[in-house]
């Protein structure tokens, strides 16, 4: 393994909050090939009949996919890390600034409350459990030593997939929801990683 490669930490360009300011366009394809497979498995399983949902229900219901998808793909990115792992830039304005500050990011992602209630008929057991558990998952991870993040983040994502397949009868249409919210917030977004530049 070569441990000699670049890490770059500087970039410049136009404010990019989802691949990061400065990505390559190999790294904006993977993220968009992120983004575009689960709402495609969504329109899919609707084309099929297997969820009966209302107009808006299909709208947010491919917003999560194309946020979710997409984004665990996104926060795997060297530019990615590079932008969300540095201090808030002057030109970093408005909404493109505001992500980068972790209870921002985080106050975004209230999606368990969302699917819970809105696509599984009021149930607010899942909707709190889910809710709960992500945001105390956030915790942990922040609280602990950088040298043990990404082990424990791992762990945290384990312990949610696990319980997502045997303690919950997942919601149809978002069979993949836990363990793509914990890949992409829980062992992606709070593990600070090194940005290795090509």
């Amino acid at each position: 393994m070569d441990h000699n490669k670049k890490i770059r930490w500087e970039y410049e360009g136009k404010p990019d909050y989802i691949n990061g300011t400065g990505a390559y366009t190999e790294e904006k394809v993977l993220g968009y090939i992120g983004g575009a497979l689960l709402p495609a498995l969504m329109i899919f399983q609707l084309a099929m009949g297997h969820m009966q949902w209302n107009i808006v229900q299909i709208i947010i219901g491919l917003y999560f996919a194309l946020d979710l998808g997409g984004g665990l793909v996104s926060n795997a990115l060297n530019s990615c890390k590079r932008y969300y792992d540095t201090p808030i830039k002057p030109e970093e304005k408005g909404f493109a600034g505001a992500v980068k500050k972790l209870p921002v990011f985080i106050a975004l992602h209230v999606h368990p409350l969302v699917i819970g209630l809105l696509f599984n008929d009021m149930n607010w057991a899942y909707a709190f459990t889910w809710y709960a558990a992500f945001l105390i998952s956030v915790f942990i991870v922040y609280k602990t030593p950088l040298y043990l993040k990404r082990a424990v983040g791992k762990l945290l994502a384990m312990i949610a997939i696990v319980a997502s397949i045997y303690l919950f009868t997942p919601v149809p249409g978002f069979e993949w929801f836990i363990p793509v919210l914990f890949m992409k917030i829980i062992t992606g977004h709070m593990i600070p990683e090194e940005p290795y530049d090509k």
